[in-house]
């Protein structure tokens, strides 16, 4: 197994923060500190790549034969033609890895940590309120996705992003695939329908207080 000195120094931990979703093959790469953006599926010596790094190899085979365990993974996006292109949550692989003793870069291990925080967050459309639900099924999608919206975007500012409505309803859409939320017909939530119906009009992006974000970071709507 590699050592802390032979990880990729480059790897930019705060980008790989921010999606709640990434490809088999990429968390992969990240639990070996191998960088993804070196490397692509389509590149022609990906499947040699892999082939000739035997822990890497090892890790895909067990991130694979996991997915399908509750006790660690959620569902989550399958892709039935390749399963390196399947989805999965970073926080997700980084607690599998550490409840079943797999050596990940400490980068990564922290993402289990911040993932214990997200489900604290708490989005109140009064600020005289703090009692407001968290992001479940029984909540109209509109509610649960301004939830989801307001944390992809506080954590963004935490970590000196700032992101456009635009980019955070395609966060917000595949966190909501993720989590099985469907529009009223059926079907996956697109990241237009999220942004016209959801994050327009009344709602706006939720204060900031670098102060409070290592606690909920959300103070209620503008």
């Amino acid at each position: 197994m590699k050592n802390a000195a032979s990880y990729d120094q480059d790897i930019d931990w705060d980008f790989w923060r921010l999606l709640d979703a990434v490809r088999v093959w990429e968390a992969g790469f990240l639990t070996c500190g191998l960088d993804p953006h070196k490397r692509s599926p389509d590149c022609r010596d990906f499947d040699d790549f892999i082939d000739s790094h035997l822990d890497l190899k090892k890790r895909l085979l067990l991130l694979k034969a996991n997915l399908h365990k509750r006790e660690y993974f959620k569902p989550n996006v399958n892709n039935m033609g390749d399963s390196n292109l399947s989805k999965v949550s970073l926080a997700e692989v980084a607690e599998w890895a550490r409840q079943v003793g797999i050596a990940i870069p400490d980068q990564l291990a922290a993402f289990a940590k911040s993932n214990a925080k997200k489900a604290d967050l708490i989005v109140s459309d009064n600020p005289d309120s703090s009692d407001e639900p968290r992001a479940d099924k029984k909540l109209p999608w509109e509610a649960q996705a301004r939830i989801e919206a307001a944390r992809i975007y506080l954590e963004a500012r935490a970590l000196g992003y700032t992101l456009a409505k635009e980019s955070i309803s395609e966060k917000v859409a595949e966190e909501l695939q993720l989590k099985g939320i469907e529009s009223p017909r059926g079907g996956p939530l697109t990241a237009g329908n999220i942004l016209r119906m959801a994050l327009q009009g009344g709602w706006k992006l939720p204060k900031y207080s670098p102060t409070s974000a290592g606690k909920t970071g959300i103070t209620g709507k503008q």
